[in-house]
């Protein structure tokens, strides 16, 4: 296992950026064959290279939440909006370290929210909500990646057992989301 990295801690592995340009470092043995390339160009931005990335990547059996998280950022993250992609980043990176080992169909609405709750002390709810509302958009992808999962296939969504956590400004009750969409849709301006 290689040494922690000490900046460009948001890049998958393999990854760096050298010289205005992102590079991926693979693997070689001691003596690679003659014309083993030692770095392959990924682009100069990084939906560029997320999107280089994922081309390259042959999907294989996922058996943590790690590696859904980075399949997540290889293939989803890129098609998203240059904001949304760099709060997902963040969000996922503070997600790992509670998920990370954690086979996807065993975690559960309970794991999500003593996590929910815990950040909600430190951050507050609306940080809380938007770190569940990315989790909650991993999980949605990981149901559609049931042969990648195998044996850890996730059948439904566990965010979605959660209520929604409301800031001290809004309603004094707290429901579930469905059940305050089902109120503002019998509601008639």
């Amino acid at each position: 296992m290689g040494r922690r990295r000490k900046r460009d801690k948001h890049l998958p592995r393999r990854v760096y950026f050298e010289s205005g340009r992102y590079w991926f470092k693979p693997k070689l043995s001691k003596n690679p064959p003659p014309g083993t390339k030692r770095r392959i160009d990924l682009g100069t931005t990084e939906s560029e290279m997320y999107s280089n990335l994922a081309q390259r990547a042959a999907p294989t059996a996922m058996h943590t939440m790690t590696e859904v998280f980075d399949r997540f950022l290889v293939e989803i993250v890129p098609n998203l909006a240059r904001r949304t992609q760099s709060d997902y980043q963040g969000y996922i990176e503070r997600l790992r370290p509670s998920f990370g080992l954690t086979a996807p169909n065993e975690v559960t609405a309970p794991d999500i929210f003593e996590f929910r709750a815990a950040l909600a002390k430190e951050s507050g709810n609306v940080q809380a909500n938007r770190h569940i509302s990315c989790l909650s958009a991993v999980f949605r992808e990981a149901i559609g990646w049931r042969q990648a999962l195998g044996p850890h296939s996730v059948a439904t969504n566990p965010c979605h057992e959660l209520n929604v956590c409301r800031s001290r400004h809004a309603r004094a009750t707290c429901g579930t989301a469905s059940f305050w969409l089902s109120t503002t849709s019998q509601v008639q301006p």
